[in-house]
């Protein structure tokens, strides 16, 4: 980079290299040539590799899926246990009766005693 128009002068890896002391490029150039010499997986290696992390990933998620899946069941079973334990009146039931028809039931009972009453 020029620095005629203002911009840091940032130095290059060559640079950067031989202002290194020797014992650390001795260190870099031996570990460059071991990573070059290494020998590279075969493409039947690379898959069974990734056909395990797969494996280990599916696996993972079953027993995620599972433990939730089982949570799920005992909340329910403790809800079910909680609700028989209560006596629940018919305004609070869980069940889908709307209010009008719960006054409409009530209204209905006291008119057949108003009745006989009579």
């Amino acid at each position: 980079i020029n620095a005629e128009y203002g911009e840091s002068h940032q130095p290059s890896m060559a640079s950067a290299f031989n202002n290194m002391p020797i014992q650390e490029k001795s260190l870099l150039r031996e570990s460059i040539i071991a990573t070059v010499h290494q020998p590279h997986p075969s493409m039947e290696e690379v898959m069974r590799a990734r056909k395990e992390e797969h494996l280990h990933r599916m696996e993972l998620a079953r027993a995620q899926q599972h433990a939730a899946s089982a949570q799920q069941d005992s909340s329910r079973a403790r809800l079910a246990a909680t609700m028989e334990a209560k006596k629940v009146d018919n305004p609070t039931r869980l069940l889908s009766i709307s209010y009008a028809v719960f006054c409409l039931k009530k209204k209905k009972k006291k008119n057949n005693n108003t009745i006989s009453v009579r």
